[in-house]
């Protein structure tokens, strides 16, 4: 064990909390699973958030703490309001990917202003008042339809199929 002078503020503080939890919990993403064209950056931070809970899950169980994963798909949030599309050079190779990508992310917005956002507030007072077992919990129908598609597809065919229907997508008018 490591002695607690060790550790920095990030880790002393979380050590004393531990004792207080009742469970551990993060909201991800269906894109901390599975990465599109053009997310990078934002699969990487959710697939960290994905390898972090899943070893604090093994970390906090033996204190009789669970741990859960909420992996929402697409909803009305503010979720990229704040996003700052970059300007791109006119002879850049992105550049006309980067005006679609920005296209498409507006009509994955309007096309979510339907959903209800409360689904994932209740899976979290579910998994807070009822303790299922199982650390990630999708919810949405797109969430759920990625995930069973990943679990029947061989991983480069689905690796593949999302490329190519991603792409589709960022040329098409409408999502799909």
């Amino acid at each position: 064990m490591v002695p607690v002078s060790k550790l920095s503020v990030f880790e002393r503080a979380f050590v004393a909390t531990i004792p207080k939890l009742l469970i551990g919990k993060s909201v991800s993403s269906i894109f901390g699973l599975h990465a599109a064209p053009y997310t990078g950056g934002y699969c990487a931070s959710k697939f960290a958030v994905e390898g972090w809970m899943e070893a604090l899950a093994g970390e906090l169980r033996p204190y009789g703490i669970a741990s859960y994963l909420v992996e929402p798909g697409g909803y009305p949030t503010s979720f990229g309001g704040s996003l700052e599309w970059p300007k791109v050079a006119n002879d850049s190779v992105y550049k006309k990917d980067t005006e679609l990508y920005r296209k498409l992310r507006e009509r994955i917005s309007a096309r979510n202003e339907g959903k209800d956002p409360a689904a994932v507030s209740r899976l979290i007072h579910r998994l807070v008042t009822q303790r299922p077992s199982g650390l990630r919990h999708a919810v949405g129908s797109d969430a759920l339809a990625l995930i069973a598609m990943a679990a029947l597809l061989p991983k480069n065919l689905f690796s593949r199929m999302m490329s190519l229907v991603f792409h589709r997508m960022l040329r098409a008018g409408s999502p799909a």
